[in-house]
């Protein structure tokens, strides 16, 4: 449908003669079953060979419409995708594994209510970082709200699958340079909007709220490219 809708765009904006236009046509589907089901699975390979047909049809409209010589065409990805961690695990990549977000965040709410008596020092966590609860750590002496802090990044840091964890202020101040996969955690500090702790994860490795499927959100190539 939205490849149909592309041509009568098209149709649309050359009805006239005019044969100067610059179309972009996003096609995400394919993005959702690579998170539903994996790129390694039938679904996506399926969907590929659905969305070449496709292409192959608008591409052969286009140079019909206005000309083959007029006609340029770019097509890019904004990502790639890893394999599920089960899978990867099963391959033999004996780091990868998902690492449930909500369980986690018990574990340690639960370890910092025992040790400190602050209920819910985590709020949520949103891929890569986690939200704390800062009604409750603010009214906390400010060295005991730093331990406190402290306590529960080094705790994200022992789960298996985490690599590293940074407070917004300790990443703002690392001299991560471009090139660095942690350069990328630093170039998303966006006051006001991004969590309080940032997690990076271990290759192959994803922090997540779901127990199926795949997701994004790290440094690495697999991911980036």
């Amino acid at each position: 449908k939205l490849l149909k809708l592309a041509k009568e765009c098209l149709i649309q904006h050359t009805k006239n003669g005019d044969t100067t236009i610059v179309m972009w046509v996003l096609l995400s589907n394919l993005d959702l079953v690579g998170h539903y089901y994996g790129p390694d699975s039938l679904e996506v390979i399926d969907t590929l060979y659905h969305l070449d047909k496709q292409l192959y049809d608008f591409m052969k409209y286009a140079r019909y419409r206005v000309g083959a010589r007029k006609c340029l065409f770019v097509m890019t990805a904004d990502h790639g995708i890893p394999s599920i961690p089960e899978l990867s695990q099963k391959r033999g990549l004996s780091l990868a594994r998902r690492v449930m977000a909500d369980p986690l965040i018990q574990k340690i709410n639960d370890a910092i209510q025992e040790k400190y008596g602050v209920m819910h020092a985590i709020r949520a966590y949103e891929p890569t970082y986690f939200r704390l609860n800062k009604e409750a750590l603010n009214v906390l002496e400010p060295e005991k709200k730093a331990i406190v802090i402290n306590d529960i990044k080094t705790m994200l840091e022992q789960e298996p699958g985490i690599r590293k964890a940074w407070t917004v202020e300790e990443l703002a101040a690392a001299p991560y340079v471009p090139g660095q996969r942690e350069y990328c955690y630093k170039t998303q500090i966006y006051p006001g909007r991004i969590g309080d702790i940032i997690c990076m994860p271990q290759p192959y490795c994803q922090i997540t709220h779901y127990e199926k499927g795949t997701s994004h959100m790290s440094p690495y190539e697999y991911d980036t490219h």
